[in-house]
């Protein structure tokens, strides 16, 4: 299991449910965490879940759209924590235009979507990166999106913010690697918590399910774990990659559901070949 003693690490968008569950693996492995989140209550109760567990966690509000807030937040986590080694970059936003197609996309939607998504990104690693270097190196580690690898029937302003976080990994990595910063961004596919579990009908989740290669749709577990392995130094020589922990989704031909579901089928195009 990696051990993150010692690190101290930032994570936004840490309210919702794959931040909370990265922050609460990251701290069960024995690192200091700063959440940060736009929803003061949320934040403050996932800060209290931490301690209670004998985690050692701290909270700050943050708009990760405003770049005076994020500055503050790089400062709040030095001042607390005697410095800073690893940023996650997990807030976003999908909403409501998960369920909007192009033509009928609000500018103003698309905008508060890159906001959200991507210029929270390039602030807060902009931010962090002066203090990791201080830190003698560090891990910058994005949470993207499998959306930003295949085209789709909505989430058109989603994926293409996700798609500027790969770009920006790549250029993160490239500029700093020789200040010993790494970057990453993790492509997470279908992950789904209990309660989007429970808000979702077995039929459709079955459906999800055909088009996995592996036995099991994700859940946020899956993504944290990754997260916590690109933290440590273990991943030392890992820089400027987009890691898809999607159970194999976007990477096999789309007649695979429908092989898996006739045997019959499956079982003669075994046999051609």
């Amino acid at each position: 299991m990696t051990i993150l003693s010692g690190k101290v690490i930032i994570v936004t968008g840490a309210a919702g449910n794959l931040g909370s569950c990265i922050a609460k693996l990251l701290s069960a492995r024995k690192a200091r965490i700063v959440l940060s989140d736009i929803d003061k209550a949320g934040v403050e109760r996932r800060r209290d879940e931490i301690n209670e567990r004998g985690g050692d966690a701290v909270a700050h509000v943050t708009d990760v759209t405003q770049e005076d807030q994020v500055r503050d937040l790089m400062a709040f986590a030095v001042k607390e924590c005697g410095g800073l080694d690893v940023l996650v970059n997990n807030a976003g936003l999908l909403g409501q235009e998960h369920q909007i197609q192009l033509a009928d996309l609000e500018a103003a939607l698309w905008d508060r979507t890159m906001d959200v998504n991507l210029r929270s990104v390039f602030l807060a690693s902009k931010s962090a990166i002066p203090y990791l270097i201080e830190r003698g190196g560090g891990s910058i580690i994005n949470i993207s999106s499998a959306a930003s690898m295949a085209g789709y029937l909505m989430s058109n302003a989603y994926a293409a913010s996700k798609g500027g976080v790969n770009v920006l990994t790549k250029y993160i990595a490239t500029q700093y690697g020789k200040q010993n910063i790494r970057c990453n961004a993790v492509l997470p596919g279908i992950h789904l918590s209990d309660e989007a579990r429970a808000r979702t009908d077995e039929k459709s989740l079955d459906k999800l399910a055909e088009h996995c290669m592996l036995r099991r749709l994700g859940v946020p577990e899956d993504i944290a774990k990754i997260v916590a392995f690109l933290a440590s130094d273990d991943a030392f020589y890992i820089t400027a990659q987009l890691l898809q922990v999607d159970g194999g989704l976007l990477d096999h031909v789309p007649q695979m559901a429908e092989a898996r579901r006739n045997d019959g089928f499956y079982q003669s195009q075994l046999k051609r070949t």
